[in-house]
């Protein structure tokens, strides 16, 4: 009977940017968990993360070299967030289908004084 505990699997928000990497960074040198996704949010016009304006090609790249399966959630422009809470509540129940119960997030809070 082995003595090892099961990593808990999660879905990492991956912008393309330093936050995103050193989320994944902690969370690879955490024994608890295991990402075994990578998802962004990209618009459904632009094919581009919305924060950084990366395109997705780039995004793909980053996700080839790490090893980590890169899941894909487009969404129409909109005046407001309802089709981002649409689109990523859509992934959260496909996620749920393969066992993944946890996503993170690396972004930064920023607030200006």
């Amino acid at each position: 009977m082995s003595n090892s505990i099961s990593k808990i699997p999660i879905s990492l928000s991956w912008s393309g940017g330093k936050d995103s990497a050193f989320a994944l960074w902690k969370l690879q040198n955490d024994s608890r968990y295991e990402v075994t996704r990578l998802h962004t949010t990209l618009g459904e016009q632009t094919r581009r993360v919305g924060m950084h304006g990366i395109h997705e090609d780039l995004i793909q790249a980053q996700a080839e070299a790490l090893g980590i399966p890169l899941d894909r959630i487009y969404y129409p422009a909109s005046g407001d967030n309802v089709a981002y809470e649409k689109a990523i509540n859509k992934y959260l129940d496909s996620l749920g289908e393969l066992g993944v119960k946890h996503i993170a997030y690396g972004d930064i809070f920023f607030r200006r004084s």
